[in-house]
């Protein structure tokens, strides 16, 4: 943890993710310092997030065209913030949502193609995917791009490294998006989940 990382996850209060916002969370009581300047950033879909509409600012178009002073930029600032209560929603629920991790620094919230009423009628190959899955190709994008810096004129790409504990079919479709660019992973399995390393070494095979 003080290597200067960037932690990018899946950003929502479950699972494993869940896990490592809790380890998050005690590594910042143990050492405020160093877990602060550490960006831990969920990456998640809008639309699958419990209670998203919480999160809906008020845009005033018209706003954008006049200068800002110091003042008014303070006041946009502040009329942007919102609180976002965590809720645990009930199995009986529909759609499936998912709450976000209190834990992380930052969240990224995509939109997919379907928007509020989810109409992926025009697209029925899209129709029996998770909706929580349809943003990962460009998480898997997004991740890729984060590791290229620039200085003085030329780009390097610092390591990446996804890293997979077990998990579901939103846990292999993450993989298979981040194998597609390159990215390395290492998979981390319990005895109970003998057919995770099936799954994976289906994947590489398929991509490489």
């Amino acid at each position: 943890m003080a290597t200067n990382a960037w932690v990018f996850t899946g950003g929502i209060y479950s699972g494993v993710t869940k896990e490592v916002g809790n380890a998050y969370d005690k590594c910042r009581y143990k050492n405020t310092k160093t877990a602060s300047q550490i960006p831990f950033i969920g990456i998640v879909n809008w639309y699958t997030t419990t209670d998203y509409k919480q999160l809906k600012q008020n845009r005033d178009e018209s706003a954008n065209e006049k200068p800002l002073d110091d003042s008014t930029f303070e006041k946009k600032a502040k009329d942007r913030v919102r609180l976002y209560r965590t809720r645990q929603p009930s199995d009986k629920e529909k759609p499936e949502t998912y709450p976000l991790d209190h834990n992380h620094t930052h969240f990224l919230m995509l939109q997919d193609e379907f928007k509020e009423n989810d109409d992926r009628d025009q697209k029925p190959e899209y129709r029996h995917v998770f909706r929580i899955n349809l943003i990962l190709d460009l998480r898997a994008e997004i991740e890729n791009e984060s590791r290229k810096i620039t200085n003085q004129g030329q780009t390097y790409s610092i390591p990446i490294v996804q890293i997979l504990v077990n998990g579901g079919a939103s846990s292999i479709l993450t993989v298979y998006a981040s194998v597609n660019r390159n990215t390395p992973v290492i998979v981390i399995q319990v005895p109970k989940s003998f057919r995770l390393h099936i799954f994976i070494n289906h994947i590489i095979s398929r991509v490489f």
